[in-house]
């Protein structure tokens, strides 16, 4: 795993750690610390373990569940009858799954392949992108897992519509919540006792009372969910993924799959800048 942001190259390094240092503050900060790096090389992000679903053959096993839109404890849940639908022409890119409202509450849950003993998930991430077309101004779980005795779930505020939003998740205390979204935080313990005998992995699909018309691509469960400082996605974590972020973030392209709004809370702000300075300094 990358022990800092690093890259190859002293003279590189040195010309980042200047062109970052007129970004403001905190890419001088950046630049500092890449600078600081000059002799340490590029490190390559560790994939053990990890799943990743980008639909390009099929569903790849993903269900519908009926969940309360908080959140619940079910034992022995059961799939719906409908599956979600394969949308080859759409996507983040093309295909991806498209899901209506076909559940008293529409989720999607994971296929057996991702479930089990997976103890190795703790402090790893689920991530996935999402777009709502339809939504209550509520705040409504987003995911949730579960074993057989107990059911942890994450809350978002209501989701900017029409807009491909990224969510990431880490398998550790912090966001997760016992029961449904209302509970208790989760220990380290509870987490990982979920993950030891893990039977299910849900994302939200229904935020609307009524009709909903919903899309979700490139879910990932571990540590190939992606390392979320890896901005421009070539494995390696450097200058040029935060260089990349910048121009996203100004405005410019973005690297396909990403977007400016680095929080996931549907604006691209400030607090999207800071929290991805955050990432890239922890690196991965």
């Amino acid at each position: 795993m990358l022990q800092a942001p690093c890259s190859i190259s002293s003279t590189a390094v040195g010309q980042a750690a200047l062109a970052l240092a007129n970004r403001g503050p905190s890419a001088g900060r950046l630049g500092s610390m890449i600078g600081a790096c000059v002799l340490a090389g590029a490190g390559t992000i560790a994939t053990a373990g990890a799943q990743t679903f980008n639909f390009n053959d099929g569903i790849q096993g993903w269900r519908v569940f009926s969940i309360h839109h908080l959140g619940d404890q079910v034992s022995g849940r059961a799939p719906v009858g409908v599956l979600p639908a394969f949308d080859s022409s759409f996507g983040q890119p093309a295909p991806s799954l498209r899901i209506a409202d076909i559940a008293g509450e529409t989720w999607i849950g994971a296929p057996a392949s991702a479930l089990g003993s997976r103890p190795g998930l703790y402090g790893e991430r689920l991530e996935f992108d999402v777009m709502y077309r339809l939504c209550d101004n509520a705040t409504y779980a987003s995911a949730g897992i579960e074993s057989a005795t107990m059911s942890l779930w994450i809350a978002e505020p209501a989701p900017a519509l029409n807009v491909w939003l990224h969510r990431s998740y880490t398998f550790a205390p912090g966001l997760w919540r016992v029961g449904n979204v209302n509970g208790p935080q989760a220990t380290q313990t509870q987490i990982t006792e979920v993950l030891g005998n893990l039977q299910g992995i849900y994302i939200h699909t229904e935020w609307k009372t009524g009709a909903d018309d919903t899309s979700v691509d490139n879910i990932a469960i571990g540590q190939e969910a992606g390392c979320s400082a890896d901005f421009d996605g070539d494995g390696t974590v450097d200058f040029f993924d935060y260089d990349a972020f910048v121009v996203c973030f100004e405005g410019g392209a973005c690297p396909p799959g990403k977007t400016a709004d680095f929080d996931g809370d549907g604006t691209v702000d400030f607090f999207d800048y800071d929290a991805f300075v955050v990432a890239f300094e922890g690196g991965c």
